[in-house]
């Protein structure tokens, strides 16, 4: 039998004691550490990314609640994994236009500061003069 239809009569319980904090009976704990010794035997090399002989491999102590906590912790995500089918990414096409130049800049639609800075980068001499006297100065060189 596989672990997933092992571990889902109690995968509900699992989840609410996680996220509760509710308890479990005795009984259905010892039956889940039954079915996980199972899978961390089997499964060693997913879970731990490396074959492990039995040696190394933790027995989960049901006494300490900290190791049963990571206990479940780790059927549930082992569950999420096999349960949920994997989603090849193809990734997202590109759907910005292509912009073949970059903006005409409209000198007269700029502020003071951009528009001073804007004929300094053309060339022009900007202290003391108005705009209008600046932007006969750019009509003339272009």
């Amino acid at each position: 039998m596989s672990f997933l239809k092992q571990i889902e009569p109690y995968i509900n319980e699992i989840n609410k004691t996680l996220k509760n904090g509710s308890r479990i009976d005795v009984n259905k704990i010892k039956d889940i550490n039954r079915i996980y010794d199972d899978l961390r035997v089997k499964e060693s090399v997913t879970i731990y990314g490396r074959q492990k002989s039995l040696n190394e491999l933790p027995k989960v102590d049901l006494s300490c609640g900290q190791c049963v906590k990571s206990m479940f912790e780790q059927i549930v995500i082992w569950n999420n994994k096999k349960s949920q089918p994997i989603v090849e990414f193809k990734g997202v096409p590109d759907t910005s236009p292509i912009e073949d130049q970059e903006e005409a800049v409209r000198p007269d639609q700029l502020s003071w500061g951009d528009f001073k800075r804007y004929c300094s980068e053309q060339g022009l001499r900007v202290k003391g003069k108005k705009k209008a006297d600046l932007l006969k100065e750019l009509e003339e060189i272009n």
